[in-house]
């Protein structure tokens, strides 16, 4: 998880270049890679398409409930986002 949340930060404050891109389709402990998990704390759409171009096909993981990344966008994030992942 301590992986993860580097990734996220990194996402947040740097070129994802400065990065690890291999972290993005790492998986937690309940089975969610670091794009579900940070699409169900509402991502501006900057952090969502750094995640994705770390790794595209995060896109059509499914988590642990068969939820796409989208129906989890679709929940609350910004139209933006929703139609990024589309």
């Amino acid at each position: 998880m301590r992986r993860l949340h580097q990734l996220f930060e990194a996402c947040k404050h740097f070129p994802l270049v400065s990065s690890d891109p291999s972290l993005a389709s790492e998986r937690d402990d309940s089975n969610r890679t670091l794009l579900q998990i940070v699409l169900s704390r509402r991502p501006p759409l900057s952090v969502v398409s750094c995640l994705v171009n770390a790794w595209p096909p995060s896109v059509l993981q499914m988590g642990q409930n068969g939820s796409l990344p989208l129906h989890i966008a679709a929940g609350g994030c910004s139209l933006d986002v929703v139609q990024f992942l589309v």
